[in-house]
Parts: C-alpha cells; sequence; structure tokens
C-alpha cells in the first residue's frame, strides 16, 4: 500500500506526509492564470442523482435542480494537512459551489456525472488531505469520488462511495479523507481534529431511534427476531447479553420496545425496513436496491401461487405418489397459469416486472412462459437419477457437499456425550467395535484410530438439547444424530455406523434411547438404513444453515464491520483493507432477520428445529465457536 511518496509498510505513514508537506512549495507553485498570492486546484467530482427502482428518479432531479438554480446548491470545502496556526486545526479554503448541476444530463438510467470544481487557496495553503461537502438540495446523492490535480501535475484522490444527505440530516459536517492513508500517530496535524471527530460521529451516543440517513454504528443483541405485539406464538428470547444465550452483536436501530414483551424491540409491521447505515445498504451498480422489496413480492405473489397449487394438489393427492413425481418438479416443471394473483398491489408491480435474479432463476425464460415454475437439476442427479441414494455420495458430501466443516478425525471410541446423563441418557456412545470391524477393510478398531481411518460427523449434544421441543411442534420428528466414516483403501470415505438417539423423555424405554444403523451387505438394500440416511441429512443441512453459514458466515462478522468504523478512521491503512470483505454483510444480515431468520420465517417454516432453530446457534456459539479457529489452517488443525 503506497502513501505519500512510499510504502507505509516500511518508512511510516508521517514520513510520507511530511516528504510531501516539505515539498509543498515546489508542488503548488502559483499558477499563471492565478492571482499573484494564490494558486488554482482544478478537479473533478463524480456523483450517482437519487434513483427509482434503478432509473433517475425524474421528480427528484427537478426537485434539486431547481433548489440548484435559486442557490441551493452542494458546496466544497478543502481541508489542509497544515496546520491554521489561529484556529490550530487544518487550514480551510474558501466555499465553492459545484456549478451548472442542472445542466448535466441525467439520463433515464443511473450513471456517474462529472462535474469540473475549482479552488483558489493561498500559495502557503499545503497540501489538501479532506474536504467538507454540504448538500443543500433537498435529496440525496451518491458520492462517488473527487480527484484534485495539482498545479505540478500530481493529482489526489478521495475515494467516497457514500451517499450524502441534506446538511440538516446531520449534526456535523461530512468529511472524506484522501487515499494517502496513515497510522494514527502519524496523523498530519491539520487532519488530528478532523479524523477524531469523524469517529465520534460514527459511534453516536447511543440514544435515540436510527433514521434512514444515519451513519451511526452501534451495537445490540438479536432482540428483534419476534413479534410479541402480533402473537404470544411469534415471541423469541433476545440472543446476546447473557451466558445463558450468548450472541454476536448487530447493528443497533434504536426502535421501541415491544409492548408485549420490554426485552424485544417492537416492530410496525413485520416486513419494514430495518436500520443499517445507508452506505451498507446493496449498491445502486449491483441492481440490489430493492432485492428486499423483490423478496416482498415473492411473499405476496410467488408464495401464494404455490400455496394455491400446492393446495390444489392435495385436494387430489394426499402426497407424492413416487419418487418420479418429486423428479418432474425438475424435469416438467410446475404450471402456475391459473394460480397467479390477477392483480398485484401497485407498489409491487415494477418488482415483478423486473424480477431480481432468484425468479429468473426458478422461471422458464427460455420457452417464453414466465408462469411455468422449473427448478434447476441438481449435478448429483443430472447423470445418475439414483446417486442421491448411494452410501458412497453420502460420504462424499460430508467432504465435498454443502457443509465440509463438521467432520472430525476420531481419535477416541467409543464416543462420549458432555451432556448430563441423568437428563440426557448415557454418555457412552451405543456403538460397539463388533459393529465397527467387519466394515474396516481388515483392520481391527486400534489400528483403524491408529491410522487415522476414522472420521465422524457428531451432532448428537447439540441437537439432543431441543429434541424434546422440536418434536413437541407439529410434524417434526427428529432424532440427534452421530455418523461414524470410514477411509477405505481407495483414498475415499464410507459410513460405517449411524447412531440415532432421543432425550429419555421421548423414549418409552432406556433401552430406546439410541439405535445404532449400520450398512447392508453388498447388493442389498435396508430402507431403515437409508431412513437413518436422511435424518442424519436433515441435520447436517440444518447445521450447515443455521450454524457454518448464518451463524460464522454471516452473524460472527457483524460486530467486526461495527468495530472497524468505530475504531479505524477512514484514513487507517487497515480500514480500507478491511472494508472490501465486509461488503453487503450488514445488508444481507438485515434482511436475513426481516424474512429469513425471524419468527415465522423460512428457516423456521422450512427446518426441522422450527421456531428453535436461533436458540439453536446461540449454544452452538457457547459451545463451540472460537475465533482463533475460524480460518486455516487452524479449522483443520482443531478438527
Amino acid at each position: 500500500m503506497q502513501g505519500f511518496g512510499g510504502s507505509l509498510l516500511t518508512n511510516g505513514a508521517g514520513n510520507l506526509f511530511g516528504q510531501l508537506g516539505g515539498a509543498v512549495s515546489n508542488v503548488l507553485a502559483p499558477s499563471s492564470s492565478a492571482p499573484g498570492g494564490s494558486i488554482q486546484i482544478k478537479g473533478s467530482i463524480i456523483v450517482q442523482k437519487t434513483n427509482l427502482l434503478d432509473v433517475v428518479n425524474a421528480g427528484a432531479s427537478l426537485v434539486d435542480n431547481t433548489a440548484d438554480l435559486v442557490g441551493q446548491k452542494v458546496n466544497l470545502q478543502l481541508v489542509s494537512i497544515e496546520t491554521d496556526p489561529v484556529t490550530n486545526t487544518g487550514k480551510r479554503s474558501q466555499e465553492i459551489a459545484v456549478e451548472n448541476w442542472f445542466l448535466a444530463f441525467d439520463g433515464i438510467t443511473v450513471g456517474d456525472i462529472t462535474y469540473a470544481i475549482s479552488f483558489t487557496v493561498d500559495k502557503d495553503f499545503g497540501v489538501p488531505g479532506a474536504f467538507i461537502i454540504r448538500n443543500n438540495h433537498v435529496n440525496e446523492f451518491y458520492l462517488k469520488s473527487v480527484s484534485l490535480a495539482l498545479p505540478d501535475q500530481s493529482t489526489i484522490n478521495f475515494i467516497c462511495d457514500s451517499w450524502v444527505y441534506n446538511v440538516s440530516k446531520y449534526t456535523s459536517d461530512r468529511i472524506f479523507f484522501s487515499n494517502r492513508h496513515c497510522l494514527p500517530v502519524d496523523t498530519p496535524q491539520g487532519l488530528l481534529t478532523l479524523r477524531q471527530q469523524e469517529l465520534i460521529n460514527l459511534r453516536g451516543d447511543g440514544t435515540g431511534e436510527r433514521q434512514e440517513w444515519d451513519r451511526i454504528y452501534d451495537y445490540a443483541t438479536y432482540n428483534d427476531l419476534g413479534f410479541p405485539d402480533f402473537s404470544k406464538a411469534l415471541s423469541r428470547p433476545s440472543l446476546g447479553g447473557s451466558n445463558e444465550l450468548p450472541y454476536p452483536r448487530r447493528c443497533r436501530t434504536g426502535r421501541k420496545p415491544s409492548a408485549a414483551d420490554p426485552n424485544s424491540e417492537s416492530l410496525t409491521f413485520i416486513l419494514e425496513n430495518i436500520y443499517i447505515p445507508r452506505d451498507e445498504r446493496f449498491s445502486v451498480v449491483k441492481n440490489s436496491d430493492f432485492v428486499g422489496d423483490g423478496l416482498k413480492a415473492i411473499v405476496h405473489t410467488l408464495i401464494p401461487a404455490l400455496e394455491s397449487f400446492f393446495q390444489y394438489m392435495s385436494n387430489n393427492h394426499d402426497q407424492f405418489e413416487s419418487l418420479k413425481e418429486v423428479k418432474n418438479l425438475y424435469d416438467q416443471g410446475i404450471n402456475l397459469t391459473g394460480f397467479l394473483p390477477i392483480s398485484l398491489p401497485k407498489a409491487e408491480q415494477p418488482f415483478l416486472l423486473s424480477p431480481f435474479e432468484l425468479i429468473n432463476q426458478l422461471t422458464d425464460t427460455t420457452g417464453g412462459d414466465p408462469s411455468l415454475l422449473r427448478y434447476p437439476v441438481p449435478q448429483v442427479i443430472a447423470n445418475d437419477e439414483l446417486a442421491w441414494i448411494s452410501d458412497k455420495e453420502f460420504a462424499r458430501q460430508v467432504l465435498a457437499g454443502l457443509n465440509p466443516l463438521t467432520v472430525q478425525s476420531l481419535k477416541v471410541f467409543p464416543p462420549t456425550s458432555a451432556l448430563d446423563p441423568a437428563t440426557y441418557g448415557p454418555q457412552r456412545s451405543a456403538i460397539t467395535a463388533s459393529q465397527l470391524e467387519p466394515q474396516l477393510e481388515g483392520l481391527n478398531l486400534q489400528q483403524a484410530l491408529d491410522q487415522d481411518k476414522l472420521f465422524i460427523v457428531d451432532y448428537r449434544d447439540l441437537y439432543l438439547l431441543y429434541l424434546t421441543k422440536i418434536n413437541a411442534q407439529s410434524g417434526a420428528k427428529a432424532y440427534a444424530s452421530r455418523t461414524i466414516f470410514f477411509l477405505t483403501a481407495e483414498g475415499i470415505l464410507r459410513p460405517v455406523a449411524i447412531e440415532l438417539t432421543l432425550p429419555p423423555s421421548d423414549s418409552t424405554a432406556a433401552s430406546s434411547l439410541s439405535r445404532v444403523f449400520t450398512p447392508p451387505l453388498s447388493g442389498s438394500k435396508d430402507w431403515l438404513w437409508e431412513l437413518a440416511k436422511v435424518h442424519v441429512a436433515t441435520n447436517d443441512s440444518g447445521y450447515h444453515q443455521l450454524i457454518s453459514h448464518w451463524l460464522t458466515t454471516h452473524a460472527v462478522i457483524e460486530p467486526f464491520v461495527i468495530a472497524t468504523h468505530r475504531q479505524l478512521s477512514a484514513l487507517h491503512p487497515l480500514n480500507v483493507f478491511l472494508l472490501p470483505h465486509f461488503k453487503n454483510t450488514m445488508a444481507i444480515n438485515s434482511s436475513a432477520r426481516k424474512l429469513l431468520i425471524n419468527a415465522g420465517g423460512i428457516i423456521e417454516n422450512t427446518f426441522v428445529t422450527g421456531g428453535y432453530s436461533m436458540e439453536i446457534t446461540s449454544v452452538a456459539y457457547r459451545e463451540s465457536w472460537r475465533f482463533d479457529q475460524q480460518g486455516l489452517p487452524g479449522d483443520l488443525i482443531s478438527r
């Protein structure tokens, strides 16, 4: 990473600022066109105007253009790295207005608009290190960048990528720093106050309800997953803030407490927008500004159509009559003609007229029939319709499937549980050496252990904690699973035993707490073995989506996003290094809280864990998440 004239990693940014600042008399020599004691700094500002459904919002543009004509303009002011001896802060230029805002052709679709800017500053002004921008227009705009050309032909760039609202929305000036990054100790004196002030602005004071234009990064617990004001059945416990149910923090919204549950945040309506700083929303360029509304369109149109279709089907068929009917979902699709709503709410019509990626993938676009819903054929059955049921494929997916993050080397046999045996049954696994050794290619159990030939996927303890509650839900039946695999001479895994367990309260006798299933002899079929694999796959799918994916990929990252903005200035080298890794994280997480992981949401309606899904992720976080094992090689070594 290069700073002012050298590497930040070797020279220190303070030296770099000093080197350039020391040369300022040469760099900023007066231009021939400037008055005697001043110099001219010319440049450009690139913006994108307010958009509506990814086209220019003509109404907003007209309002802002009119405001601009009567003097309510967008103003900029440069701040030098040199200190003003009177204010003891960075020297400031005179404010200049972005001229001809109304003359720039906006076009139909959202795109970059470039305006020329020019500053006249004293010859001893120094190097610009920041600028302040004040938007006096009614509507916000997206500020992409500012570039300044110095008289010696060198350039200073300000990478902004931020929404700028009307000045009345902010309690402090909007500040942007140049891309000459430095550590706090090396901050030029002229930028020191601004650097500190910007961090204070981003931290907020922890009070009040956040608004769309706020830029505040603060912490809160996951106390907004339920809807207790709508129904007691939709109430959910707060995750985080306790030893029993710890959880990573999310971004604070400041919404009022629920009337029915003071520990939960209230919601005006279930699909209301959830605050995150505007710059954390999906980018306009990605065409994702309305993904959340697209999801609403799916909820209100596609899902009801599917419900109507399957209700119609259930009146004629109580269930799928064969696996062939299931496969027809992929081969023939579902014709939704007659099931789509005749009319849509006006506000939702544009989102189906321009459907986002999920709709494009699911609907038939090649045949020109948008009413035909066709599921993409899974690769695993594309060439062999029965591949999904084979032991070889079952084991392959442990490493190459959705969730390769739980399989681990088996070091001690038999496996044991850490749960209280009085409540959850025997700690010692019911799997025996005699059940395994016939499948170990001539090795005895100890030899297989010594040669690192045995592996385990163990969901017993995590699921067993909630099985009684899970199985009390309508239509649910689950087991805690433990699966052992053997590494064959071919170098592939093969399942050799599955243990399914119920807690004592769910079983009729102590002897039925755990059952062990082993694969049948070659060439024969044992449907109990196949059903045991289905239970393992169900647990694995739930663990993948809830823990491997949501918890350890999304939820645990959000506190780092918040902390980065609160603690690392935009001038800090680590800030610019980390931000690309955080892109869209908060937007995805807030959408998930609204539609995916919330009470009555997609996860609760599609996973056997149901209403206890998020509680289970909290237990997993409490029992097994460690920061130092989240990367490579730490994760692989631990397993």
